[in-house]
């Protein structure tokens, strides 16, 4: 599984890659198959379908979440009398999917299974049968099937000969298609050529997603003119109008030129078709026109549900060498090229919204066609609601204030200033200062909490307070004599406050003093 991105241009491959893988498949050599991937979107599912096998053939499918973007890791298989071929399928809305499916039979199993000879050899193909699969419940490995057309051989042979020549079944390539309606019906245009007798009829037969048939008609009167009439039909595409109008290609196969002639049927029918337009020569963009039998005409809506389109393919040839072109066929829409017709256009609907910042698209459809056109919507440009302090201000600091859009959450800022500075407050002393060390007074800011420091000048002295308690007293006369004695120690005195006499010595005058001042 390969995803592309059409907005980038770039592929991915997010599931990796399933081998085939099942324990009941008929043999490891499976040889070639036919490949198909179903999708249902409803459902989130893809379904991988490959056939193989010889005889006995198989019908094999993966499952891929297009959620997830994983596969599941059990590969599904039922086993089929021979391999079947050319896959077109379909969601059936409830979880399952339909296909429409060939039958490709090897002529040798063929003459084992049914015991009669065939003109051709045992290493030959027969495409004989065409059938309706129903895969109700793709987790489990079954089916129901119906058939469309299979080919009834005869043990005396079709022209007496006691030989068969296989019949030819198609709904792909030539005079076949599937188609997919408004209605969910499946249709089939198909071609069925029994062998020895050498008649094509051309069917178109209807079916539900269930693979019930609802309808059945040979195309003796419509779409073909006359079965084995010239020019012959070589395939077909269905599609739908926007309107319901029901449209069939179907391609001519002449000697000259490759031919498309057009069907109509009327809204909610799909089954009775009128000639629309003479057989019209497909011509290739730089001149000629395409070779009969280069054309393929894609199976519309198969993997996509554009109506009114049919996708196209054929070869062409410039200085000899082959190369191939690429075109869309649309209806004949009014408004067309040589058309007269006005577009009328409806109210428009929205398909890509404005932002803010960026413009959006609204489409208008015309009511009488399939044209459109598209306009821009200007942006919104963005909503603020109240500004918001993000970030609070500080002393020092400043701060944040926030703006948002209410519809996109884009957001602005703007500076918030400082406070302008601290609230101090009066100081605390911290730390008392003495005679011999400064104190320390701590201020702190009355708003953060912030704080710094001065510090205190040592006292000055006090004469008397020899011990510096701060008070003069016996305790400093006391103080005085363990200093004049000797017995002192450094904390014991602070000699300048001992210096009464400011002689600078301290001695028995200043005792004497000290003496005075304690008696007053």
């Amino acid at each position: 599984m390969y995803k592309l991105d059409t907005a980038t241009d770039t592929v991915t491959k997010p599931g990796g890659t399933q081998k085939y893988r099942h324990t009941t498949s008929p043999t490891d050599d499976h040889g070639y198959g036919y490949t198909q991937p179903v999708f249902d979107f409803e459902h989130g599912k893809m379904y991988a379908l490959t056939c193989g096998g010889e005889a006995p053939g198989f019908l094999a499918w993966w499952i891929y979440d297009l959620n997830t973007d994983r596969w599941n890791s059990t590969c599904h298989t039922v086993q089929l009398f021979t391999r079947r071929c050319y896959i077109n399928g379909y969601a059936d809305g409830n979880g399952g999917f339909t296909i429409i499916i060939e039958r490709c039979a090897p002529i040798k199993a063929l003459k084992q299974a049914l015991g009669f000879e065939f003109s051709l050899g045992d290493n030959n193909y027969a495409w004989d049968g065409l059938y309706v699969m129903h895969v109700a419940n793709p987790n489990v490995n079954s089916f129901t099937e119906t058939e469309i057309a299979v080919a009834q051989y005869t043990d005396e042979g079709r022209n007496g000969t006691g030989k068969n020549d296989p019949d030819t079944v198609s709904h792909y390539g030539n005079s076949g298609c599937t188609y997919l309606d408004d209605q969910n019906r499946i249709h089939v245009i198909y071609s069925h050529k029994i062998g020895n007798i050498r008649k094509t009829t051309v069917y178109h037969a209807v079916y539900d997603l269930s693979g019930n048939e609802l309808f059945k008609e040979a195309l003796s009167t419509t779409l073909v003119s006359g079965n084995g009439g010239s020019p012959k039909p070589k395939s077909y595409a269905m599609t739908q109008d926007t309107d319901g109008t029901y449209y069939v290609f179907c391609e001519l196969v002449s000697s000259s030129a490759a031919t498309i002639q057009l069907w109509k049927s009327n809204p909610d029918d799909g089954l009775h078709f009128s000639k629309l337009s003479t057989a019209t020569t497909l011509k290739l963009p730089g001149g000629g026109t395409v070779s009969p039998g280069k054309l393929i005409i894609g199976n519309s809506r198969c993997y996509s549900e554009k109506d009114g389109y049919v996708p196209m393919m054929f070869e062409g040839s410039s200085g000899g060498t082959e190369c191939f072109y690429f075109t869309s066929f649309a209806l004949p829409h009014a408004g067309e090229s040589g058309s007269t017709h006005t577009h009328t256009w409806d109210q428009g609907v929205v398909t890509t919204q404005p932002t803010c910042t960026a413009a959006g698209v609204r489409t208008y459809t015309c009511t009488g066609c399939v044209a459109s056109r598209t306009e821009s919507i200007a942006a919104t440009g963005h909503s603020f609601g109240t500004a918001v302090v993000t970030t609070e201000p500080t002393c020092t600091e400043t701060g944040i204030r926030t703006r948002t859009c209410t519809k996109c959450g884009y957001s602005t800022t703007q500076t918030v200033p400082s406070l302008g500075g601290h609230l101090w407050d009066e100081g605390v002393v911290t730390t008392r200062p003495t005679y011999k060390t400064e104190g320390v007074k701590t201020y702190t800011c009355t708003r953060c909490g912030a704080a710094y420091t001065e510090n205190i000048p040592v006292k000055n002295p006090m004469p008397g307070d020899v011990n510096g308690d701060e008070g003069v007293d016996l305790k400093d006369v006391l103080a005085m004599k363990k200093y004049l004695s000797g017995s002192y120690t450094e904390n014991d005195v602070v000699v300048a406050n001992a210096d009464i006499e400011i002689d600078n010595s301290v001695d028995f005058k200043d005792l004497k003093a000290l003496k005075a001042i304690v008696a007053g």
